[in-house]
């Protein structure tokens, strides 16, 4: 009905960037609110769409078009309240997971993590090593950490991992070597947004 020129152009502003990021999302680290910028053409959708229900319901049934009405009402309600509770608005539990060790990570001990500035705001300390400038070399990093006896903690996130360690090396590593002290899972949509934390073990 819509498909004239304006009609076009509004599917393709709205579905094609969302193809797009679907097909590299398994091979980049991507998110939602890249597409914020075709906001406007679902809005416009969403207009056209009601204007049509409003046609339909003054042709057709009332109980048909009420009834379409309120699956698409259901629809909206139980997608945001799956965003905001069970996908954590699509972020990591950062909060959550520093809150399980604040207590426990002493000020010369280290954290390796891929965005040191989460720790260093959460933790307040400056001790902390930057995931991705020590995964090349790990082994030798845990003899000099064993030779400083200090505790060693890596809060870990499976979005910067499926980047660093496509091949699961580092993971490999981890589970050899660390015990997990907790986990915080947290899958939005397709994407695991899951915040692991591990102990360095030197045994």
């Amino acid at each position: 009905m819509y498909l004239n020129r304006g009609g076009i152009f509004l599917i393709c502003y709205s579905g094609i960037p969302l193809l797009i990021i679907l097909a590299i999302s398994p091979l980049l680290n991507v998110a939602g609110y890249y597409l914020f910028f075709t906001m406007p053409a679902y809005v416009v959708l969403a207009g056209l769409v009601a204007s049509e229900l409003i046609e339909i319901s003054s042709r057709e049934s009332k109980a048909i078009s009420s009834a379409v009405m309120v699956i698409l009402l259901i629809s909206l309600i139980s997608q945001t309240y799956l965003y905001f509770m069970n996908e954590n608005g699509g972020r990591e539990k950062w909060k959550e997971a520093f809150k399980t060790i604040s207590n426990e990570v002493e000020k010369d001990d280290y954290v390796v993590i891929s965005m040191p500035r989460i720790a260093e705001y959460y933790l307040q300390k400056t001790n902390v090593l930057q995931l991705e400038n020590i995964m090349g070399n790990i082994d030798s990093y845990k003899n000099s950490w064993s030779n400083e006896k200090k505790d060693v903690w890596f809060v870990l996130d499976e979005s910067s991992l499926r980047v660093l360690d496509p091949k699961h090396k580092f993971r490999t590593w981890i589970y050899a070597n660390c015990s997990m002290v907790s986990n915080f899972p947290v899958y939005a949509r397709v994407m695991d947004r899951s915040v692991s934390v591990w102990k360095l073990n030197y045994q």
